[in-house]
């Protein structure tokens, strides 16, 4: 029972400590969504968190039993747990005898999701929300399928004239296919961040009784988001990393020498700045130069190169493995899985 008590007290201590300014409380932030998963799950609740700032719609890739549904309640609660309306999960699956590639004819449940996000989206959009965020997660969608879902709205084809996509709704998708993903046109792509669920989160190490975030941690999330990558080349010349991070760009640039790869390079330079916090720490890794490539490598190995797979031949992904050496192990990783992958399809037409 003392245990208890105490271990109580102490959990409180943190939300008592309020002076701390912007400086601080995107770490803050962190440390609180770090308690909420075990280790081996922290560095993709971070991933995901940097998405989410930096792309209006995130998919959480993995099957089933990696539970990507978990880390989004896991990452809501952090940001907006305790704010009443601001979080919600919809489905956008399609009717089974949905024609592929038209509108389905929705059934009262259907209707009843589309109009969930159309309400959350009518909020956040309120003068009166600025700078609440609003979380939304689709569950278990392709790609096909959100393209569909998300047609009345101008989430991934903007510039035509549909409602404005608030930046303060954060909307995240799971899906267990990949099909569609990479074939989605580079200007509905830019709008995509794909983050790989690997494994599930196990019980959180976390064994505090469950607290309220600060409000002020949601306004201080929006205002640090970076989404254009004029604004995000600016913080990283603040920040004087732009020549390094050009730097390491050049390694890979004949990754990025096709019709796609304004879009990509765009993407990592928005990704590599909201890596990082007011203070110049690295939200990956604290020290500026490690956090720089920790950035790059987790783009290069879940976004950037299974986008390009259709642009590089067979033949080049065996220098691509050796360019890349031990700068970029996670993108290494990958590429060497495409030629297993490419190795066992040649065997079984043999």
């Amino acid at each position: 029972m003392t245990v208890r008590v105490r271990n109580r007290a102490f959990s409180l201590l943190p939300w008592l400590r309020r002076t701390v300014g912007e400086e601080e409380t995107e770490h803050e932030l962190l440390r609180e969504l770090a308690f909420s998963a075990p280790s081996v799950a922290r560095e993709t609740l971070i991933h995901y968190y940097i998405s989410a700032k930096s792309w209006p719609l995130v998919l959480l890739a993995g099957t089933p039993e990696t539970n990507g549904r978990r880390y989004f309640e896991m990452l809501s609660r952090t940001i907006a747990g305790c704010s009443d309306g601001q979080v919600r999960v919809l489905s956008a699956r399609l009717p089974n005898d949905a024609p592929s590639g038209n509108a389905p004819q929705e059934t009262i449940r259907e209707r009843f999701y589309r109009l969930g996000l159309a309400d959350m989206l009518s909020e956040a959009s309120a003068p009166e929300n600025e700078g609440r965020a609003f979380l939304v997660c689709l569950e278990d969608v392709t790609a096909k399928q959100l393209e569909i879902y998300l047609k009345p709205w101008n989430i991934l084809s903007p510039g035509k004239e549909t409602p404005t996509w608030p930046p303060n709704l954060l909307l995240s998708a799971t899906t267990s296919s990949s099909e569609g993903l990479w074939e989605l046109d580079p200007a509905s792509f830019a709008r995509v961040g794909v983050v790989e669920v690997p494994v599930p989160p196990a019980p959180p190490d976390d064994t505090r009784v469950p607290r309220c975030p600060p409000v002020g941690w949601q306004r201080s999330v929006l205002r640090r988001m970076v989404r254009e990558p004029d604004a995000a080349r600016e913080r990283l010349v603040q920040l004087g990393l732009d020549s390094r991070l050009a730097e390491l760009l050049d390694g890979v640039r004949p990754l990025l020498s096709h019709e796609a790869g304004e879009m990509l390079q765009a993407s990592l330079l928005v990704y590599t700045a909201n890596s990082f916090a007011a203070d110049g720490r690295g939200l990956l890794d604290p020290a500026p130069e490690m956090n720089l490539r920790e950035a790059i490598d987790l783009q290069l190995a879940q976004r950037v190169l299974p986008y390009t797979r259709r642009y590089v031949s067979d033949a080049e992904w065996t220098a691509w493995s050796e360019r890349l050496g031990t700068l970029f192990p996670r993108a290494r990783a990958r590429v060497q899985r495409f030629g297993l992958e490419r190795s066992r399809a040649g065997n079984l037409t043999v």
